[in-house]
């Protein structure tokens, strides 16, 4: 049986060479992971442990400046309209 040498770097051609992962494995003999499918279960994983981007220190909040005088003024003034 010959096998068609493809760039490894794209999944999507492979995955149409092989029709499917368990071809390709039966072709090769190894391990086959489906690049997309694998990418798309990492991302769905991350979501589900709803995490956020961290709040303290060098990703914390930027420290508060302090308002000029005229600033704060129109500030006030554009708040009260």
């Amino acid at each position: 049986m010959r096998i068609k040498i493809v760039n490894p770097n794209t999944t999507a051609s492979f995955t149409r060479l092989c029709l499917s992962a368990g071809r390709a494995v039966a072709a090769l003999g190894v391990p086959v992971i489906e690049g997309v499918a694998a990418a798309v279960t990492l991302v769905e994983t991350l979501l589900s442990l709803h995490l956020s981007t961290s709040k303290r220190g060098a990703w914390g909040f930027p420290p508060v400046k302090p308002m000029s005088e005229a600033a704060a003024t129109s500030a006030l003034e554009k708040s009260t309209r």
